[in-house]
């Protein structure tokens, strides 16, 4: 699940790249998503907006780091092949 902590980072990340074209529409059309949805997350709204994977997507598009990094767990398997 994505927190909504990363989902305002993409939506900032989307923000700020909207310069780049000439509507929201045609913005929106590029991310892989309606212009409704486009306006409720131009309009704050992030939760129910879009589903995890389609923020993702949007995320890898834009190049913002939406997983947390991953911590190794000292298992018996892992200290067996560490060792």
């Amino acid at each position: 699940m994505i927190t909504n902590e990363v989902k305002v980072r993409i939506a900032q990340a989307m923000q700020e790249r909207r310069g780049n074209y000439a509507s929201d529409a045609k913005f929106a059309v590029a991310l892989g998503i309606n212009s409704a949805q486009m306006s409720r997350i131009k309009n704050g709204e992030t939760e129910g907006v879009l589903s995890d994977a389609e923020w993702l997507t949007i995320a890898r598009k834009l190049d913002v780091a939406a997983e947390t990094e991953w911590r190794t767990a000292r298992t018996p398997v892992f200290t067996h092949i560490y060792a």
